[in-house]
């Protein structure tokens, strides 16, 4: 049985999960969640089938690249997965495998990459403590790797995070069409229903405590001043934030409630 992908690229703290899982809510679609690890996803809340971990481990082996096993063991999770439902979403918050990867070894997969305010994003990592994530340089190359990425695509397969709050029936229906998937209005209003109404603090778990409409890391700076400056300070990012609208005012990142941007 062919099984229809959905693949979703990202970064961690960039709205990957809850693009997914209420991506995936109208039909219950199983969510593929990381499957090229680097976590065992075969425990509960995920319960993925056994072979994640050969995939995860061969993923690995193979230096992070799609090597014939890999593909092999990537296909097996796929069809092992998607049985019930005929489809599945894909989540890839990493760098690897690349666009240009799936193109070749799964070629019949369909994709959108979804894209979120760079200092945002490196702010929900160190509200969150992930500071290591981030690494000596702030994440900065890796990001500008992703955003490089998300140029190179075509426009229909780019995806905005802020389009989840603003617009979350646009952002959907964009998702969709891109993936080729058959969907009516009602399952679109049901996907932004969902994304209104849950926070995914973590990959599939849900806090059901947080509120959807406020975002922590626009709320609570963290960012250390030298950050701000690093980001600010590069001419490729500043021209991405110029272009998609976000702020290059390096006050409203250090102070709270400053004119912060969706996101």
């Amino acid at each position: 049985m062919w099984i229809k992908v959905g693949w979703l690229l990202s970064m961690a703290r960039s709205g990957t999960s809850i693009a997914c899982y209420a991506g995936a809510s109208p039909w219950g679609h199983p969510v593929c969640d990381e499957p090229f690890g680097p976590w065992d996803r075969t425990t509960p809340p995920f319960n993925h089938p056994p072979v994640q971990t050969a995939l995860m481990e061969a993923f690995e082996k193979s230096g992070r690249t799609l090597s014939p096993e890999v593909v092999e063991l990537t296909k097996k999770l796929f069809s092992t997965m998607g049985t019930r439902t005929g489809s599945l979403i894909c989540k890839v918050p990493h760098l690897h495998p690349t666009p240009a990867e799936i193109d070749e070894h799964l070629p019949r997969s369909k994709r959108v990459m979804l894209i979120r305010n760079p200092l945002h994003r490196l702010n929900s990592l160190y509200t969150r403590g992930w500071t290591e994530s981030a690494g000596q340089e702030y994440d900065l190359n890796r990001y500008k790797a992703f955003a490089e990425r998300w140029l190179a695509e075509p426009r229909d397969n780019r995806l905005v995070y802020d389009d989840i709050r603003d617009d979350p029936e646009g952002f959907f229906r964009k998702m969709y069409v891109a993936w080729d998937w058959m969907f009516e209005d009602e399952d679109v209003r049901a996907a932004a229903d969902y994304a209104r109404n849950n926070y995914h603090h973590r990959s599939k778990r849900v806090d059901a405590k947080a509120d959807p409409s406020r975002v922590v890391s626009e709320t609570k700076p963290a960012l250390p001043e030298e950050a701000v400056a690093a980001y600010l300070g590069d001419p490729f990012i500043r021209d991405l934030m110029e272009q998609l609208g976000w702020s290059t005012n390096a006050e409203e990142y250090l102070r709270p409630g400053v004119g912060a941007d969706a996101g």
